[in-house]
């Protein structure tokens, strides 16, 4: 949520998206605090005693806990039937493990809680239900204390045992927090150099996609086009009504706010700042009315248009308008001072939150006297785009850059920059020109990073992708007929052998030998992008190869005569790994990566190479190949709803489902999901879930790195509640010298 001067937008200290904000403070901002050596010491020695006594009275907790454990069982699932239903079963006593055992353990016993679940929907006798559910409590505390003391307190398994830290720990939450630290959100100027107001600044884009030269946010379909415009306020965070919150939802804090009526399924938008085009025309929701009319009309698509989506179709007489029945949207309805908009939907379903109003505003008075097909290639879309952010377009060269200088009526005062030019720029210079003070700001290429991991002129500013990397197994076919999944009855992955694999994976040392450090250990399928709905607890697959070993001995799976493992009734077992880019060295040492991992274990791989354009064919068509697991990577958007991805949906490239998933699935588009406690811990719940039935096992999450120049401050990357009013707004940018600092 964003800050304001009226009282009613003050921050929410019980908002739970408030209190997730300490997940990604950047703690490497304060150890400057430390001047001297001895002041130094003397803190680590006061923070190990510290975690000594933590450890202490945790493990005593612990053993209080676990000493009533002996009387009773838990819930746990006894086999490789994906859907068969939880059994009674005796759980090992961690208190007759050592650390490392015990260590070894959390990942299994971070479901019990959704086994708890099942106990009361069971038939069993009130009081065994009773004792059963106590049980997995004391189960809970006792795994959670210990992984927390570990993870807190920063052990890592070595030659000698467990111990302090000697090497940064591979461990995926440590390596978040490390990536975290080292490359901070926010640029904070030179400490030499002095606050100036004015000055002109240089942001690099990367060249590699295509510019379009179509400066018009309802019909451009160029990504560098886009963040061409991101300083005028056409496209980017500047440009829509609402703010943006950490967890991708709608804010209450742009120029706009909203209300969500469930009973008469709409949206009431009030416009609450006053703001004005670049040309001095007063902005208002009519503006927004007029977006949705062009998106909308039946000839936005011919045109080139591409943003006529779900939540478009589902507002009220939206698709009479579009199928030319009606003359305009009975479902928007506009108050005389045009500050309140009214849209009705069909059907009002949470998602709609993640951006699912069309928030741009569109300038009626520029493109209301013009047929739909005239607007992209209109005066006002190709040389003179007119915007309602903090710098106003003055020069464009096609495919080059856009030329824009400080708005004096942007609604949040004027910036303190005199002007501003975005450019493209080819990823395989940004190094030469940042080291030669040519840019003030650029998106770093990973690959380049390792040239200059200290540069002296600019500092690096880091974030987390919406991108994550995993691994499928194929548990069934894609059915074109009937649109729906079918589920193998007897997957020649089973349960077990995928969870052995996903042991026998290190992908530590895949993120930093690959990737240089650039990539974090996945645990989850919600990346970090999204701190509120991703799981702070679950550890995933650590890498253990002796536990990989171990599930498949016990499972049946034994080594035979020929050096590799048999399915448990004798058969040979050759597991065919489907994967692209043979032609590309990273996705060759990917493949080494995971077919030496499992060989170590035992298990026979056939590498199947296949074009990258021929796999997604096939994968969204036929599955017609003897495939049993591939590598995948997926973008969650401002939306990690995993029903687009592990629903019934040809994205789903397990092809696996299951009632329990299916249940849980549903209920993020349920009336429940409208409540955002409700919906974190459904999407914890659903996390557990995955990682209990391992249909797939996310791998690794992508970072992003800025380059900013040491005489740039305030330039931020990261997402606040606040939005653009106090954090990341361009009109904030700073700069400390007239002069861009050389290396």
């Amino acid at each position: 949520m964003k800050n304001d001067q009226n009282s009613h937008h003050k921050t929410d200290t019980n908002n739970p998206i408030e209190k997730k904000k300490v997940l990604i403070t950047p703690v490497a901002l304060k150890r400057d605090e430390y001047d001297d050596e001895p002041q130094k010491n003397a803190s680590r020695r006061w923070l190990l005693r510290a975690k000594i006594s933590v450890i202490i009275i945790a493990l005593l907790i612990a053993m209080a806990a676990i000493s009533m454990r002996n009387l009773i069982t838990y819930i746990s699932n006894n086999g490789d039937n994906d859907t068969q239903e939880y059994t009674t079963v005796t759980v090992p006593n961690l208190v007759d493990l050592d650390i490392t055992q015990a260590i070894s353990r959390m990942s299994d016993l971070s479901l019990t809680l959704i086994i708890i679940e099942d106990v009361y929907r069971s038939d069993l006798p009130s009081g065994t239900v009773l004792a059963q559910s106590i049980n997995a409590g004391f189960v809970v505390a006792q795994s959670t204390v210990i992984e927390v003391v570990i993870s807190y307190c920063g052990y890592e398994e070595t030659t000698n045992g467990w111990g302090p830290f000697t090497t940064p720990r591979p461990h995926p939450l440590y390596s978040l927090r490390h990536f975290q630290e080292r490359f901070p959100p926010m640029s904070g100027g030179h400490s030499a150099g002095h606050l100036l107001y004015g000055g002109h600044l240089i942001h690099g884009f990367h060249g590699t996609a295509y510019s379009q030269g179509i400066f018009n946010a309802v019909f451009t379909t160029s990504i560098i086009d886009h963040d061409l415009m991101s300083y005028i306020g056409v496209a980017g965070p500047s440009a829509s009504i609402f703010s943006t919150t950490t967890a991708g939802m709608m804010g209450q804090y742009g120029i706009a706010t909203f209300e969500i009526d469930h009973a008469n399924r709409r949206i009431i938008i009030t416009q609450v700042e006053t703001a004005y085009w670049h040309d001095g025309h007063p902005l208002t929701l009519d503006d927004i009315l007029f977006a949705h009319e062009v998106i909308g009309h039946p000839d936005y698509v011919d045109a080139g248009g591409r943003f006529f989506g779900f939540h478009q179709q589902a507002i009220t007489g939206m698709m009479a308008y579009n199928m030319g029945e009606a003359d305009y949207i009975s479902g928007m309805v506009l108050s005389y001072d045009r500050r309140k908009l009214t849209i009705y939907f069909d059907e009002l379903l949470p998602s709609i939150l993640y951006n699912g109003v069309w928030g741009i505003p569109y300038p009626r008075h520029i493109f209301g006297y013009l047929p739909i097909t005239a607007h992209s290639q209109d005066y006002h879309s190709r040389i003179r785009p007119i915007g309602w952010g903090p710098f106003i377009a003055e020069r464009i060269v096609l495919g080059e850059s856009i030329y824009a200088v400080a708005n004096e009526n942007f609604w949040l005062g004027r910036p303190y920059l005199d002007s501003v030019t975005t450019k493209i720029v080819q990823p395989e210079m940004i190094p030469y020109m940042m080291l030669a003070g040519e840019l003030d700001i650029v998106g770093f290429p990973l690959q380049y990073y390792h040239d200059i991991p200290n540069p002296d002129n600019f500092i690096y500013l880091g974030n987390m992708s919406r991108f994550y990397n995993y691994v499928a197994f194929n548990l069934g076919d894609w059915n074109p007929i009937t649109n729906s999944i079918d589920l193998h009855e007897n997957p020649r992955m089973s349960r077990t052998l995928r969870r052995a694999m996903a042991y026998a994976s290190n992908e530590s040392l895949l993120t930093d030998g690959l990737f240089g450090g650039l990539r974090i250990p996945a645990t989850v399928f919600i990346p970090p992008s999204h701190p509120v709905f991703m799981h702070p607890l679950l550890t995933g697959f650590p890498y253990d190869p002796e536990i990989a070993m171990q599930i498949l001995d016990e499972s049946g799976y034994m080594v035979g005569d020929n050096g590799w493992r048999t399915f448990p009734d004798g058969s040979e077992l050759v597991i065919h790994f489907v994967i692209s880019g043979e032609d590309d060295l990273p996705q060759i040492m990917v493949a080494n990566h995971y077919t030496d991992a499992w060989n170590s274990i035992g298990l026979n791989v056939n590498i199947l190479w296949v074009d990258w354009y021929e796999k997604q064919a096939n994968m969204f068509q036929t599955d017609n190949w003897d495939w049993d697991v591939t590598t995948a990577a997926w973008n969650v958007g401002s939306n990690p709803n995993p029903n687009i991805l592990w629903g019934n949906t040809v994205h789903n490239r397990s092809r696996y489902l299951n009632p329990k998933l299916i249940e849980y699935l549903s209920g993020f588009d349920s009336h429940n999901a409208w409540d955002l406690d409700w919906l974190m811990n459904h999407y914890h719940a659903w996390q557990e879930l995955m990682f209990y039935y391992v249909p797939a096992f996310p791998t690794n999450w992508r970072v992003n790195l800025v380059a900013v120049n040491n005489r740039v401050e305030n330039y931020y990357i990261g997402i606040t509640d606040d939005g653009i009013r106090t954090t990341g707004g361009a009109h904030r940018i700073r700069i400390t010298a007239i002069e861009r600092y050389r290396s």
